[in-house]
């Protein structure tokens, strides 16, 4: 029996019994077995693990290589025999980045398939919806690596983020940017929270540097509405844009602003997909892009955490596996969950992982360090990148 459903049928008994007139003190018993149904430990030969991500739709080309990273860690891990002889089970739902879907799925990965730790769900308004929604608080479960670096997501004690923030990005664009004397900044956003929350970052960067925005326009959220946009931009024709929207929108306005002739400097932010940006706007649009990365570039193959993944790879036969920016993220975020796993005693439950997240502080991945929770002030990992000639990624 789940949590909700015993929840469920708890209320029945109680409206049967009369015991909805009774005070709360009354109840407490009746609570103290809900509470001890959702924390009830995994048990068998199976460790569940949860993902609600955009395999289709418009932020598909981060969501299907996060799940791929993840994926591979997963299937390595059981290729030689699980955790504590435990092979993980790792489910995946499609919510199309739409947020009531993604509330949807991942109650049902809670309540169905009784889920021990979700991972990595992507997008703000996503994330935020699991929390407003208490999806997270009610059955106790944790959220690691989520793919955002909002702020509202810190401090929130069932979320686990592991890549810098929004906030760490646009402070690292706007420092490089006023390095080289560019002062006409403009922003263009993606109208929801996620993109008001990086306009924010930008605007306080700025402000830090005695410097305000030049231009700045929205863009509708999950589509590729960006004419607007483009009109703004070509008529304020800024020395510089950044760009915060994910993947499609970016590149429809990359190719819209160059093919009417734009010469700003174009910055997205690390959820951009580079592959797929340069196959959208084209190689020609896209040269002399940049973006910031936070996690270990795929060249560094001296790197221990690269070599892992190419030796994974191999392993499990992973033959449509990309070694990307994207899919290396999943990979380290199903690494932490991994090792909150381990900790989390011989049969984990939802609590135990909880825990042991909770405590596990700062960890080594693969020669790149994770910090599990830490602050929206901390300033974690953030490099720059430029995409060069022939769709190469340079840093």
């Amino acid at each position: 029996m789940n949590g909700r459903t015993a929840y469920t049928a708890l209320l029945v008994a109680a409206g049967q019994t009369g015991l909805a007139r009774l005070t709360v003190s009354a109840l407490a018993p009746v609570l103290t077995l809900l509470f001890s149904l959702l924390a009830t430990p995994a048990t068998g030969t199976e460790l569940v693990v949860g993902q609600v991500a955009p395999l289709t739709g418009l932020n598909s080309a981060n969501g299907v290589p996060l799940m791929q990273g993840i994926k591979l860690h997963f299937d390595y891990l059981n290729s030689s025999g699980g955790i504590r002889g435990k092979r993980i089970r790792f489910i995946v739902r499609d919510d199309g980045y739409k947020v009531s879907e993604t509330v949807r799925q991942a109650q049902e990965l809670i309540d169905k398939e009784n889920a021990l730790v979700l991972v990595t769900t992507v997008g703000t308004a996503n994330n935020e919806a699991l929390v407003r929604e208490r999806v997270l608080s009610q059955s106790g479960i944790a959220m690691v690596g989520p793919r955002s670096g909002a702020s509202s997501l810190y401090g929130v004690p069932q979320m686990f983020p592991i890549r810098a923030s929004y906030r760490d990005e646009t402070r690292a664009i706007v420092r490089q940017l006023t390095t080289i004397g560019i002062s006409r900044i403009g922003a263009v956003y993606q109208d929801d929270s996620f993109g008001k929350d990086a306009l924010d970052g930008v605007e306080q960067a700025l402000k830090d540097n005695l410097l305000t925005l030049s231009t700045e326009v929205g863009f509708e959220r999950n589509t590729i509405k960006v004419e607007k946009a483009v009109d703004t931009m070509i008529k304020a024709n800024p020395q510089a844009i950044i760009m915060l929207g994910v993947t499609e929108p970016s590149a429809a306005f990359i190719a819209q602003f160059r093919a009417r002739g734009g010469t700003s400097q174009i910055i997205c932010l690390s959820i951009v997909d580079p592959a797929t940006l340069i196959a959208r706007a084209g190689a020609a649009q896209a040269r002399g892009l940049a973006m910031t990365v936070v996690v270990p570039s795929p060249s560094k193959t001296a790197l221990p955490l690269i070599k892992e993944i190419q030796r994974a790879r191999e392993v499990v036969n992973a033959k449509d596996f990309k070694l990307t920016l994207n899919s290396i993220e999943g990979y380290i975020a199903a690494k932490v969950v991994a090792e909150a796993l381990r900790r989390a005693g011989n049969e984990p439950s939802r609590a135990s992982v909880l825990r042991a997240l909770s405590n596990l502080g700062s960890i080594d991945v693969g020669g790149f360090m994770v910090r599990t929770k830490p602050t929206a002030e901390e300033i974690r990992y953030v490099d720059l990148a430029v995409i060069g000639a022939g769709g190469n990624l340079l840093q």
